[in-house]
Order: structure tokens, then C-alpha cells, then sequence
């Protein structure tokens, strides 16, 4: 028998090593005495050069147990989380909690969708060296109820695509994402501001993927996604015998061709400008001459 505080104690016994344990059941919560036994090892170091290097373990030895009023599961830490993916050969679910955990579980009565969201109680089981997320007493919640203990942050549009039905935005250089016009009613335009509700998961590439639980259009800004600055726009040739500039520069800030054809701009100028963060890069949207 396997028992646990969800947390940072787990321990293992024989059910007949007590009297009261011998009909026990599953979730059944125990209130146990315990002694903690400090074990020290040498291990492999991480790097072959420090060879070996002593690390402390825990290991917990029960001395008295009796039964507890607790209902079963109840000092378990409830978990929210969204259903990412359903395994349907394996019958396994995929879910993203609100700290960014994947967790998996079996599909129970095939009442569990994509996109759905859930409670359940939840503790951490180690599985050959890694800490698993384990869930018990799973049930399905309504949106509103748990919508709001997801992160949410405020991201900038940096490009709509109209051909491909789908805008992309960023909320900082490591997270960013497209919105398929799909699966929302905005049509946001290029520098706009958006609140996203979100969660994340590191994908097999090993970068973060943004699954997006909610979003809206917000008078909400981030400054360190857009700036508004003002100097000479230097203007930049591909060809030394051409007569058109093909872009140009504010400073280190990139100014594409299109807005120089927009606003009819051959030559070095003042102006003020609009520049937006693309992830890797900043990029000018918009152009004043002065």
C-alpha cells in the first residue's frame, strides 16, 4: 500500500503491518505517526569531470496509524485544468492545469471533450525518477467557474493574414501564437492589443505552445510591445542606380517598403512613427512625416 500527502511525503507498507488498515480503501484518509530517516548516497556527478557527489534522501517509516473523519481524497489540493487532447485509441486524455502541468488520465464515459474544463484532487507520484501529476475525483466545470486561475496576460497583433483566415500575435519573445478566424469573431487589425486567457505546453521541438482559452480586444496597453518614437528616416537602397528607396531606417528600427510607398516618402525625413514587437524584432506600422 502506497500513501501520500500529496506533496512532499510518500511512503509504502504492507497492508497487514496494521490492524485498521486491512479495510481500507482507495482515497481513505489515515493519520499517521511518523519517523523521518535521513539517507545519504554518492551518485554519478552531472559532469564526468566532478566525479561522484553525495545527495540526501528521505525515507518515511510509519509508527502508529489510526483513521481519520476526513472524506476520501479531502486533504488533496484541488487542480483546474482544460482538456488539450483525447488519445481516443488509447483512451487517454490530455489536460493542461493551471500551473502549466500536463496530466493524463483515463476517458470515463466518454463525457470529457476537447476544451472541456475540469477539477479533481491531485498529487505528486514519482514514476522512475519524475514527479507525476496524478488526478482523483475528476469533474467536468463550467468555463466561467475556473476561467479566471489561468494566466492571462495582454499580447500585440503583429500580422493578420486575410488569404489564410488567421492573425498572429505575441505576448513576449518565448510566447507567441496565431488565432484562426475560426475560432473567434475579432478581426483584430496589425498593432492592436488583445487580453488573452491561455495556458502552455511544451511541445515535442521543445518550444511553448499557447493554447488560448479566451480572447478579447482591450484599451489595455503594453509598453513593452509597442513604442511610439520620432527621428530622421534614413532611406536604404538594394541598388546604387535605383530611384526608389526599398526600405529604410528610424534608427536601428526597420521601416518596409509598403508604408514608403503609402505615404509617397523618396527621401530623408523626419518623422514620428509607430513601431510594434514581431517576437525576434521590431517592425514600424505606421509613419508621420514632420
Amino acid at each position: 500500500m502506497t500513501f501520500t500527502d500529496g506533496k512532499t511525503i510518500e511512503f509504502a507498507i504492507g497492508k497487514n503491518r496494521f490492524e485498521v488498515l486491512r479495510q481500507s480503501e482507495l482515497g481513505q484518509i489515515f493519520k499517521f505517526k511518523l519517523h523521518k530517516q535521513e539517507i545519504k548516497k554518492e551518485v554519478e556527478a552531472k559532469f564526468a569531470r566532478y566525479g561522484k557527489t553525495v545527495v540526501t534522501e528521505y525515507k518515511y517509516i510509519p509508527l502508529i496509524v489510526e483513521k481519520s473523519e476526513k472524506k476520501h481524497w479531502e486533504i488533496l489540493e484541488d487542480t483546474f485544468a482544460i482538456v488539450d487532447y483525447i488519445n481516443k485509441e488509447k483512451n487517454i486524455i490530455h489536460a493542461i492545469t493551471t500551473e502549466n502541468k500536463e496530466v493524463f488520465f483515463p476517458q470515463i464515459k466518454s463525457e470529457l471533450q476537447i476544451g472541456d474544463f475540469l477539477r479533481a484532487k491531485s498529487y505528486t507520484k514519482k514514476v522512475k525518477d519524475e514527479d507525476r501529476t496524478e488526478l482523483r475525483q475528476i469533474q467536468k466545470i463550467d468555463k466561467n467557474s475556473v476561467i479566471s486561475k489561468f494566466q492571462t496576460q495582454i499580447a500585440i497583433v503583429d500580422g493578420v493574414n486575410e488569404q489564410k483566415q488567421l492573425f498572429h500575435f505575441v505576448i513576449s519573445s518565448k510566447l507567441q501564437g496565431i488565432v484562426k478566424f475560426t475560432e473567434t469573431n475579432l478581426r483584430p487589425n496589425e498593432g492592436d492589443f488583445i487580453k488573452l486567457s491561455f495556458a502552455t505546453k511544451t511541445d515535442k521541438d521543445k518550444k511553448l505552445r499557447v493554447k488560448i482559452l479566451s480572447i478579447e480586444l482591450t484599451e489595455e496597453t503594453n509598453p513593452n510591445l509597442r513604442k511610439d518614437i520620432t527621428g530622421i528616416m534614413e532611406m536604404k537602397y538594394k541598388n546604387y542606380d535605383e530611384d526608389r528607396p526599398d526600405f529604410a531606417f528610424i534608427g536601428d528600427y526597420y521601416v518596409p517598403k509598403y508604408l514608403l510607398e503609402k505615404h509617397n516618402i523618396t527621401d530623408d525625413c523626419r518623422v514620428n512613427a509607430r513601431a510594434i514587437y514581431a517576437g525576434d524584432k521590431w517592425k514600424v506600422t505606421e509613419i508621420e512625416k514632420i
